[in-house]
């Protein structure tokens, strides 16, 4: 984090944003992740998790996750100290295409 802190310009995050941003699910747009990325030097690290939390699957360098709700769930809970969180559908949804693409079925 410190390295990318120090040596990313704010052209070299658009870069990289505008490249990941069809792999992406959320709400923001890339505007919106540029604006918050720039804002990068202010943050610090706390904690660190990597996602997915329970991986099982290697899919040609592409770790997979073992259980795609239970690891959104436990990043609900490391986010956002919510132990009630509870999927939707949207969520089961992509757990369901997640699956077939990793597992074939």
């Amino acid at each position: 984090m410190e390295k990318a802190k120090n040596n990313l310009s704010v052209s070299m995050v658009s870069t990289i944003i505008d490249k990941i941003a069809d792999n992406l699910r959320t709400t923001l747009d890339p505007l919106e992740i540029l604006m918050l990325a720039s804002k990068a030097r202010d943050y610090s690290m706390g904690q660190t998790v990597g996602f997915p939390i329970d991986h099982h699957a290697m899919l040609d360098e592409m770790i997979s996750s073992g259980d795609y709700l239970k690891d959104v769930s436990q990043m609900h809970q490391i986010l956002f100290n919510d132990y009630s969180y509870v999927p939707s559908d949207n969520v089961k949804r992509l757990a369901d295409k997640h699956h077939v693409h990793t597992y074939g079925y």
